[in-house]
């Protein structure tokens, strides 16, 4: 299969979506479909990378944003031609909403949802923008998922309490390094920070 994968931040930024996102396109890889990740240009620190690379037999195709307000307010639009599926990550990244219109009916979408939707925002100014969000786009790019992969059983339960079926979303915990499961190291954080 040809499988596209759609997501705010790719190698060789570092961070959750991007590790987990590297770990399953290459999973991918392995297993012999083609890799095609859509990115954006703009790094997170602002540098700028190149439109095109691979890593590991992953394509890389970044673009340049036409809005960037943050991780996951920014718009570009990925050119998804050959796909067979397309997997779109993180809930509330303004391109997986254009991505899921411009393929509905035509190419089926699976969204990973990345971070909880059950969970209680931070803040009233992060509560008000997601509930914005989630009221006049989310849940309708969501309706356009053949599956949704959810990272915990809260999650499940919170799309299924707003009319979303059960068989639609499947739970799968985010997959960690097993470095994440080492005993801290004031040594190791100095050598790995540089800090003296």
């Amino acid at each position: 299969m040809n499988v596209h994968h759609v997501v705010p931040h790719f190698y060789p930024e570092k961070g959750g979506a991007e590790s987990n996102l590297l770990g399953l396109a290459r999973y991918l890889v392995r297993r012999g479909h083609e890799v095609v990740v859509h990115t954006s240009s703009r790094g997170l620190r602002g540098d700028t990378f190149p439109a095109r690379g691979t890593v590991d037999g992953i394509a890389i195709r970044r673009y340049r944003p036409s809005v960037h307000l943050g991780y996951y307010a920014t718009l570009f639009r990925p050119d998804i031609r050959g796909a067979d599926i397309v997997h779109l990550h993180g809930y509330g990244f303004l391109t997986n909403d254009r991505v899921a219109r411009v393929v509905r009916g035509v190419i089926p979408i699976v969204y990973s949802l990345l971070h909880g939707v059950s969970q209680p925002p931070p803040s009233l100014r992060a509560a008000w923008k997601w509930k914005t969000y989630h009221l006049l786009r989310g849940r309708k790019t969501l309706r356009l998922a053949a599956a949704i992969v959810a990272n915990s059983v809260p999650d499940q339960a919170w799309l299924a309490a707003r009319g979303f079926p059960v068989d639609r979303v499947h739970v799968v915990p985010t997959g960690l390094d097993l470095e994440a499961f080492e005993p801290g190291s004031a040594e190791r954080a100095r050598s790995r920070f540089r800090i003296d």
